[in-house]
């Protein structure tokens, strides 16, 4: 699987094309068949202005061939960019701490040593809210049962990761694994504990009621962002996307 995917990715991006890196369950070797994604990331020598429609259309073609897995993740960034931790920071951290270089020059070795500290927890807690309307924004009125799916699991994962920053600074460990991240924050906060197990199993099952979701993300929201709001004020009053240590 991951050699055809190299292949369309070579065959689409051609002499652009600087590495591939994998990550999440299959870069660590706990997939789940039926459930889990092939999770990527594509580094360009330069920026690439194309249409991905032809890529898109060839990622799932490759899929029918894999029914193993969900879906086919594919982040894709000038090399140039992540070594600025202003706009690339979650990316470049990804590759370094949680990704696998199946292809091309490995860029690890250049990136910075991250560690579990405000910065992780800003990427987490920044966007929140906004993150949080999107979610609502597209759930209203959507009677397309895929696109409701979706959007229920992308928003679940980032809630529960989001609980988990919260309390970064309480013992500097981190981790984007959805069940340890629940647990880290149900141990800091067993008062909201029912709604995270709820954010975890819609994440894991997502549904496609889309009333049900948005009542959930209003609930939970009144609740969570304030605490995010909190967050920042304390660490990043000046709402920076990366702040510079003194």
């Amino acid at each position: 699987m991951i050699r055809d995917y190299v292949k369309i990715a070579k065959s689409f991006f051609g002499s652009e094309l600087h590495s591939i890196y994998i990550r999440g369950s299959i870069a660590n070797g706990n997939s789940i068949d039926g459930i889990s994604d092939l999770d990527t990331i594509i580094v360009l020598s330069k920026n690439v202005q194309k249409d991905l429609t032809p890529f898109t259309l060839s990622k799932k073609e490759l899929m029918k061939d894999y029914p193993v897995i969900v879906d086919i993740e594919s982040n894709i960034v000038e090399k140039e960019a992540l070594f600025d931790l202003h706009s690339s920071y979650m990316l470049s951290f990804m590759i370094q701490t949680y990704s696998l270089c199946v292809y091309g020059e490995n860029i690890q070795p250049r990136l910075p040593r991250f560690k579990a500290d405000q910065n992780l927890a800003n990427q987490h807690l920044l966007p929140l809210e906004n993150q949080i309307q999107v979610a609502i924004d597209d759930l209203q009125n959507n009677e397309g049962e895929a696109d409701i799916l979706d959007c229920c699991q992308w928003i679940m994962k980032i809630l529960i990761r989001a609980g988990a920053a919260l309390f970064i600074g309480e013992n500097n460990r981190y981790t984007r694994d959805l069940y340890p991240a629940y647990k880290r924050f149900s141990q800091y906060n067993p008062e909201r504990e029912k709604e995270m197990r709820m954010a975890l199993e819609y994440a894991i099952e997502p549904i496609n009621d889309p009333h049900k979701i948005i009542m959930f993300l209003k609930q939970f929201g009144s609740w969570f962002i304030p605490e995010a709001e909190l967050w920042l004020v304390k660490h990043n009053p000046k709402r920076l996307q990366y702040i510079k240590k003194s």
